[in-house]
């Protein structure tokens, strides 16, 4: 999960426990339970048709499929929030603010392009086009603004830690 990644990067361990990072995998697991047990909370009218040579599936959405769809951009929301609190934290150190920009646009762009599909009503995703730009944006990421040689967390630990006084050359 993003946002696993996303409390490890602003160095919020406490909620990188188990009990409480297993708690985000519940709902999933409630879901992929229910679609079995009970599939009219997600759909009716589920058929199979032909548009422009393509078998599509259509079904009519029920709250079931809105709840399911809704939990993953909370919590991808809830990650960005957290990215952008550590922007504006490290909105004088550059190389920080680098990383934390380009996080924030890679979580955002799979977010926004299922949101346009879902909104929209689209049978066509354009979610690998999402997560192409995040692969990109992460490229970027860790190798222009160098995310796992210079984490803030890391940083931040070492200066901590220390009880010796020490000076910073370059």
């Amino acid at each position: 999960f993003g946002l696993l990644v996303a409390f490890e990067y602003t160095n919020r361990e406490r909620w990188l426990r188990l009990p409480r990072a297993g708690m985000l995998f519940a709902p999933p697991a409630i879901v992929a339970f229910l679609v079995f047990v009970q599939p009219d909370l997600f759909f009716v009218n589920t058929q199979m048709r032909e548009e422009l040579s393509v078998v599509i599936f259509a079904a009519d959405r029920q709250i079931g499929y809105w709840l399911s769809i809704a939990y993953p951009y909370i919590l991808g929301l809830a990650a960005m929030g957290v990215i952008s609190l550590r922007f504006f934290r490290s909105i004088r150190i550059g190389q920080f603010r680098g990383q934390t920009v380009s996080l924030f646009i890679a979580y955002t762009a799979p977010l926004g392009s299922n949101a346009i599909q879902n909104l929209l009503g689209l049978q066509v995703s354009f979610v690998s086009l999402g997560f192409a730009a995040t692969g990109i944006l992460l490229y970027v990421t860790i190798f222009r603004f160098g995310l796992f040689t210079s984490a803030p967390i890391a940083r931040r630990q070492v200066l901590e830690d220390m009880d010796d006084g020490f000076l910073v050359v370059d």
